[in-house]
């Protein structure tokens, strides 16, 4: 009989720690994390995934574009430094804000700014000069995946393109400027060579235009290089996705950006921009390159798209990184 009574209570106090879990969870007790992703992000397919991880581990990951009413914040979650969440942000301390940061300078400005990082507990940036492991940490781009399989024979390919938006930056390291003078060097001089793909291009009447397209990695596919600008250079630590497009289309990308970028992709998987003096220079290399070494560079990109020193850049690896990045931040809220 005792054990029939002890088998009973047993279940009786796991179904009423249910139900007590249900009411703290209906009554929003739960570990709300607020996610500033602005005008961007809802759809993003590693964000979706670690919010269903999240909320099997008691966290309620919300996806928001305002700051300003928010409901039991655990921890709040901001991407880039967005002025207008700054009064609502200081409302809560710093021990429960996370920011991360993935646009330089060139393209939001004040996201460096040191006065802005003061509110934060934890800042997460892939600018590897910032990072100290204290209150600075490593963030990355996951944009790497594997090559596809390449339909276009060496043949077939044409020999350039460049796919880009048509911006402009007052930053004095913004690589905007130098892709206005490849495009109008090869709209001079090789305009059958060279195609150019994105926005905002209209209004400079280029005859090497084409427009925008539908399927980057597609049509990258179709070119034997690609003009691979960062949208800033000299920040140690920015690779953005625009190398690994590159690396995916099976395109050799003529990479121009992050100083110390062979600390993370080999040099042989890519041609450096930096070791050449012009695009005249440029255009002669990629023009005159023999077959087998083209042929060679394919398959160092493929021998790096298929190491451990490239996983740190893939999307897979996003899900569990994002996840690292709430639980570091609540650890450290729970030191302070």
């Amino acid at each position: 009989m005792l054990k029939i009574f002890l088998h009973a209570l047993s279940v009786l106090l796991i179904g009423v720690c249910c139900l007590v879990n249900d009411i703290i969870a209906q009554k929003g007790y739960i570990k709300n994390i607020y996610l500033d992703v602005g005008s961007a992000g809802f759809k993003d397919k590693p964000l979706l995934a670690a919010q269903a991880e999240l909320k099997q581990q008691g966290y309620n990951l919300i996806f928001t574009k305002s700051l300003k009413k928010l409901k039991d914040p655990y921890l709040i979650v901001s991407i880039q430094v967005r002025l207008s969440n700054d009064e609502a942000l200081r409302k809560y301390p710093s021990k429960l804000k996370v920011l991360i940061l993935s646009e330089p300078p060139a393209v939001i400005p004040h996201n460096y700014e040191k006065k802005y990082h003061t509110q934060f507990g934890t800042i997460y940036t892939w600018r590897d000069d910032l990072v100290d492991n204290k209150k600075y940490f490593k963030h990355y781009y996951y944009a790497m995946r594997p090559m596809i399989d390449l339909r276009a024979l060496y043949q077939e390919k044409k020999l350039c393109v460049l796919m880009n938006a048509n911006k402009i930056s007052h930053h004095p390291l913004e690589l905007y400027s130098e892709r206005k003078k490849t495009i109008e060097f090869y709209e001079k001089n090789y305009n059958d060579e060279f195609d150019l793909y994105g926005p905002k291009w209209d209004k400079e009447r280029y005859s090497v235009y084409k427009g925008c397209v539908q399927n980057k990695i597609d049509c990258l596919s179709k070119y034997k290089f690609c003009m691979c600008y960062e949208n800033i250079s000299d920040m140690p630590g920015y690779i953005t996705e625009k190398i690994f497009d590159c690396f995916t289309a099976g395109c050799i990308p003529i990479y121009w950006g992050a100083p110390n970028v062979t600390n993370y992709i080999p040099k042989n998987c890519f041609i450096d921009r930096r070791d050449f003096k012009n695009d005249t220079e440029v255009y002669n290399y990629i023009k005159q390159m023999p077959i087998g070494l083209y042929e060679t560079y394919i398959k160092n990109i493929k021998f790096f798209l298929a190491s451990p020193q490239a996983k740190i850049f893939s999307a897979d690896n996003a899900v569990s990184a994002f996840i690292s990045i709430i639980k570091n931040a609540e650890a450290a809220a729970d030191r302070q």
